[in-house]
């Protein structure tokens, strides 16, 4: 999905929101979050001091990838992750944690991630998003992106023939 129209405004009800940059001290709270948004394995092994398999803010950062928290009242609530490439930006991993939904936050944490892209330049700005995520798509569309290419992804499952 592409950013082509005139976007929302921020609710102003929702100032109290504030987005940060990631350090690597959040590490765990990412892979959590991610756990919860996409099915990722959370390990029975990894504590907030285990790093080990995460994704470190700091070195995707490096890496051209900059992780945002979304958080209120001091709580981290949320996050996304995005990306500058020559002229286009990229918003990825955007969740908000159940018990914060239905609140305006995704919608704050998604035009504040826009801002931060036009603040660096993005001339265009898109995002990816699972076609089955119904409110994600709501979303992204109240707020201007419109759908320019779909993908089937799917899991190839090879069986091992033993002769």
């Amino acid at each position: 999905m592409y950013l082509r129209t005139h976007r929302p405004e921020i609710n102003n009800d929702l100032e109290s929101l504030t987005f940060r940059k990631a350090m690597n001290a959040d590490a765990y709270e990412i892979h959590r979050q991610n756990a919860i948004y996409f099915g990722d394995k959370l390990g029975e092994e990894e504590t907030s001091d285990s790093k080990a398999g995460m994704i470190l803010p700091e070195e995707e950062e490096k890496r051209g990838m900059t992780i945002y928290l979304a958080e209120v009242d001091q709580r981290v609530i949320g996050k996304v992750h995005i990306q500058l490439s020559p002229g286009i930006g990229g918003i990825y991993g955007l969740g908000i944690l159940p018990e914060y939904c239905g609140k305006g936050h995704g919608r704050t944490t998604l035009l504040k991630a826009v801002e931060k892209l036009k603040e660096a330049n993005a001339r265009d700005i898109m995002l990816q998003v699972a076609v089955e995520n119904a409110n994600a798509l709501r979303l992204y569309q109240s707020c201007g992106f419109v759908e320019t290419s779909t993908m089937d992804y799917y899991e190839l499952i090879m069986k091992n023939r033993i002769r």
